[in-house]
């Protein structure tokens, strides 16, 4: 029950004496003679300082005792202290004889193999755990270069969103700016279609009204308006340029435009005469026709008109002479062609924010 033990026979002053240590116990049993029994044992824990000597059933000092007495129970007298001297030192001995048998021969090769199974194992888990933790630590560096890969396709992606944001915002805005432009211009253009449905009543005294370089024109024949080579107008030109000038003066949105008067004449030479040429007849004529219509508006006492009584300050007047033929060319036009290209035109200039493709206006 106390483990291994280690027997010593020895020598004593009184003949033979049995040592039984037990060193993982801190055991010492001493017994006189050989101990044949190999249940002798000691019951109780024994104290190295102070050993108990235990033979046959009592003490070596001849007190009675139990065979398995404890070291508190024994009462080592004066006359075995020279014995118990000798006893100790031998005690001695054995105890550093059982350490050493313990310390050098403790371990069988069964255990010492189990030991060395255990080294291997811890050695093999070991070398395991650092294969781990090296493709631990790769796959560590792994996830870093990744991350940072990520933060700078982030910051990438960033800037790409900031610059998108950026051009949706211009590109809303120029959709904005689109879509108000486009219906100042619808508006526009559904003045001009308005203006032009107005002006159309002109068109019962030989009038015509039609866009043209993008500008909206009243185009009067110069046979109604001028006999040929004069600039004096006739009375059936004053009352064409009468009723323009009604229809003008009638309208707040036309009153408040600007107007030019352009003369125009065929590509027939003009040598004689005070004009001098084409284009001083082209532009007396247009002089004409503006004086008459921002002359008062008064009657003659046959009641007809002899002015336009329209704002002067709107009005201008030019001469093209043959320049800007209507129909033909400056080189070569028939006589139908010289009688259309003799003419007067009413140009109603647009303003800057109503520059459109009046083409589009029928």
């Amino acid at each position: 029950m106390f483990g291994v033990k280690n027997i010593f026979t020895l020598e004593g002053p009184r003949g033979l004496e049995t040592i039984l240590a037990y060193p993982s116990r801190g055991l010492i049993v001493v017994s006189r003679g050989p101990c044949a029994d190999p249940s002798c044992r000691l019951d109780g824990p024994v104290d190295p300082r102070t050993p108990t000597f235990v033979h046959g059933g009592a003490s070596l000092d001849g007190v009675a005792s139990s065979p398995l007495a404890s070291l508190s129970s024994v009462n080592v007298k004066e006359r075995s202290m020279k014995r118990a001297s000798r006893i100790g030192g031998i005690f001695a001995c054995v105890v550093a004889m059982a350490t050493t048998s313990l310390v050098g021969c403790g371990h069988t090769d069964e255990e010492m193999a189990g030991k060395q199974r255990e080294i291997d194992k811890l050695a093999a888990e070991l070398k395991a755990a650092k294969n781990e933790m090296a493709q631990d630590q790769s796959r560590y560096n792994e996830a870093q270069n990744q991350i940072e890969r990520q933060r700078d396709q982030l910051k990438q992606a960033g800037l790409g969103l900031e610059k998108s944001k950026e051009d949706a915002e211009r590109l809303t805005q120029a959709l904005g700016e689109y879509k108000k432009r486009a219906d100042q211009l619808a508006a526009t253009e559904a003045k001009f279609k308005e203006l032009k449905k107005k002006l159309d009543a002109l068109t019962s005294v030989g009038l015509k009204v039609v866009v043209r370089n993008n500008r909206m024109v009243i185009q009067l024949p110069g046979d109604i308006l001028f006999d040929s080579g004069k600039d004096d107008l006739r009375a059936q030109g004053k009352e064409a340029l009468a009723q323009v000038a009604n229809v003008i003066r009638a309208d707040k949105d036309l009153a408040s435009r600007n107007f030019q008067v352009a003369g125009h004449t065929d590509n027939a030479k003009y040598t004689t005469g005070p004009f001098h040429d084409n284009w001083g007849l082209s532009l007396a004529r247009a002089r004409q026709v503006l004086l008459f219509l921002v002359a008062p508006n008064t009657t003659s006492k046959d009641k007809k008109a002899e002015g336009g009584g329209l704002d002067s300050k709107k009005w201008a007047a030019s001469g093209y002479g043959e320049t800007d033929p209507f129909v033909g060319t400056m080189e070569a036009q028939t006589k139908d062609e010289q009688q259309k290209n003799r003419r007067v035109e009413i140009v109603v200039q647009p303003n800057v924010e109503e520059m459109l493709n009046l083409n589009s206006i029928k």
